[in-house]
Parts: C-alpha cells; sequence; structure tokens
C-alpha cells in the first residue's frame, strides 16, 4: 500500500443520511492494512470521519461525516482533485460510495 495522502482541499460536499451501527465504526477503528495488490481500498477512522483510500496510489477519495451521536453518517465529502480522482457526477459518487461502504463495512456476511 502506498503512503497515506492528506485529502485536499479540491473537494465536493453532499449531505447524506446513511445509518451506522458501532460495529461497522469499529470496523472502520480496526481496519487491517491491505496485503495484497487486490485489495483496493483501505479504510480508517478518525476525528468523526470515516475515510476511504485507494491503495494503489495512497490517495483519500471519500470522506465521511459522523454524527454526534454516532449512529449515522451525515456528510459525504468526494476527492475533486483532478490530479488525484476523476469525480464523475453525484448520483454516480453516491452509489458508488455506497457500494464500497457496504462491501467494506457491512455486518451482511452476502454482501462479499
Amino acid at each position: 500500500m502506498k503512503k497515506l495522502q492528506d485529502f485536499p482541499n479540491e473537494f465536493v460536499r453532499i449531505d447524506i443520511n446513511i445509518n451506522l451501527l458501532q460495529t461497522q465504526i469499529m470496523k472502520a477503528l480496526n481496519y487491517d492494512k491491505p496485503s495484497s495488490m487486490d485489495d483496493r481500498w483501505y479504510v480508517n477512522c478518525e476525528n468523526n470521519f470515516i475515510n476511504f483510500y485507494r491503495t494503489w496510489t495512497g490517495r483519500c477519495i471519500y470522506r465521511a461525516k459522523i454524527n454526534d451521536k454516532k449512529n449515522s453518517l451525515i456528510e459525504l465529502y468526494i476527492n475533486n482533485n483532478l490530479e488525484e480522482y476523476k469525480f464523475s457526477n453525484i448520483d454516480e459518487e453516491l452509489i458508488l460510495f455506497n457500494k464500497i461502504f457496504e462491501l467494506l463495512l457491512s455486518d451482511r456476511s452476502d454482501v462479499l
């Protein structure tokens, strides 16, 4: 995995409301470092944000803000630095984020 880079100053912010389970926060806090090139995403949790990094580049693509009660995601920040990530449109980015979120942090075994 490449060295993790800071989230850029160029981003798109979207209000969201995604229910969040305590087990999902725990998964984000304890997410294993990728062990092979097949692992395309890395997740960490810090300062009320869950950060989603591309392992091949170390770039932070998504940041999801956790509300004060720690039971939902309330804002999504999407990397919009043209040198780092090709932002498509809000609808497509929300679909992609939801798929990645479910894949990486869901409690459902049928997602994987």
